[in-house]
């Protein structure tokens, strides 16, 4: 599941899914929900995972490029803005005030940012190791 169709999420990859303007979140598995987020992009999303042990992640790329962005409630630059979704800017900024607000109301719900250098709390050494 990509979370967005830029260059850096797809590999370059021409992105053939579709999320439409008024998408609404939808259940993908058990446990996990797709979170459609037209509005930073016309193909992105957050996905939001609970495990069988009830651990609880939101994987908020996206909206949430570094934990800075979540800590700051600060979008990207405008350089980094996308042509294709005009508004991002203001969407991405209501985005990172809701992570932070649901993050308030489920504390032990680990927020991964989409390029966190710095180890993620609660997140296993190994989890994005693909060698």
């Amino acid at each position: 599941m990509l979370l967005d169709d830029t260059p850096l999420h797809t590999g370059n990859r021409r992105n053939t899914s579709h999320v439409s303007r008024n998408a609404r979140p939808f259940p993908l598995a058990p446990g996990v929900v797709v979170i459609p987020a037209p509005g930073i992009g016309p193909k992105a999303r957050l996905v939001y995972v609970r495990l069988a042990g009830g651990r609880e992640f939101l994987f908020a790329a996206p909206a949430a490029a570094l934990q800075d962005s979540l800590d700051t409630v600060r979008p990207p630059a405008r350089l980094a803005s996308r042509n294709d979704a005009p508004d991002s800017a203001t969407e991405t900024k209501a985005w990172l005030m809701t992570i932070n607000a649901l993050h308030r109301t489920a504390p032990d719900m680990t927020v991964v940012p989409a390029y966190e250098g710095a180890p993620i709390p609660d997140v296993a050494e190994e989890f994005s190791d693909h060698s």
